[in-house]
């Protein structure tokens, strides 16, 4: 990587049902934030990751956001694949997300509807209990 490089910092917030993430480009001349929409073209790429991870523009094009299942599956499974290049600024509670192992049970309740279900497997994962029905 080249001194003069871009660094991302992706800056995230929010709940398990809900994600607020802002992306920042530090560079030689300061920090500036990434706009969703309506930007310059010259981080299309880091945007690209972000809405490949199932984030998408808010209303204002500054922010990216994700809500009920499409935030579930950013916060067990879009988390960890952001590049390792870019500065995570994630919130304390968010942190501990359940590990790859959970994903075939959460897509198999997402794609059945079960958001509730969903929900709630995360959350015991988190706390480190077992689902139901898991052994």
């Amino acid at each position: 990587m080249e001194s003069n490089a871009p660094v991302y910092r992706l800056r995230l917030d929010g709940s398990l049902t809900e994600v607020r993430a802002s992306l920042w480009v530090v560079n030689e001349s300061g920090e500036e934030l990434v706009r969703a929409l309506g930007g310059d073209g010259a981080h299309v790429g880091a945007i690209g990751i972000l809405t490949s991870l199932g984030l998408k523009a808010d209303d204002a094009g500054s922010a990216f956001v994700a809500y009920e299942a499409a935030a579930l599956r950013f916060w067990v499974e879009g988390l960890a694949s952001t590049p390792e290049a870019w500065e995570l600024f994630v919130p304390e509670d968010l942190a501990a997300m359940p590990g790859a192992d959970v994903l075939p049970e959460l897509d198999a309740l997402l794609e059945d509807g079960d958001y509730s279900a969903a929900l709630v497997l995360v959350r015991e994962r988190m706390s480190g209990r077992s689902a139901p029905g898991s052994n």
